[in-house]
């Protein structure tokens, strides 16, 4: 969770490669802002772990931002900093959010909880 003077975004990522290394899980991602609340549920399809980083992608099966633009069907993309200080980017999501081509540039830091890579 990312929880800052009127703005907080929850991440849940649980997800993991298969023996043939093909990825499943589930992610979920909510954004409470000013402008009201974005979220969705999305079916992992990539993970990659490089160094403290963690890429994932999804596809989104059921979600809605604040200005009500329905996000289902769309690739989403996310980069989580796993070690050390942790961040997650904010999500890349539609054409742009390439598999396991992680999130957008701009990152916010993890003020609660944090996540666990096993």
């Amino acid at each position: 969770m990312s929880s800052l003077p009127d703005d907080q975004r929850r991440l849940s990522v649980e997800g993991k490669l298969g023996s043939d290394g093909v990825a499943a899980g589930r992610l979920s991602f909510t954004h409470h802002s000013p402008s009201g609340l974005s979220q969705f549920t999305a079916r992992v399809t990539c993970l990659e772990f490089n160094d403290g980083q963690t890429e994932v992608s999804a596809t989104i099966t059921k979600g809605e931002t604040a200005a009500g633009v329905v996000l289902d069907g769309k690739m989403v993309a996310f980069t989580l900093d796993t070690e050390g200080v942790q961040n997650f980017s904010l999500p890349q999501i539609g054409p742009g959010a390439a598999s396991c081509g992680g999130g957008r540039v701009e990152m916010v830091p993890v003020t609660q909880a944090g996540f666990h890579v096993r």
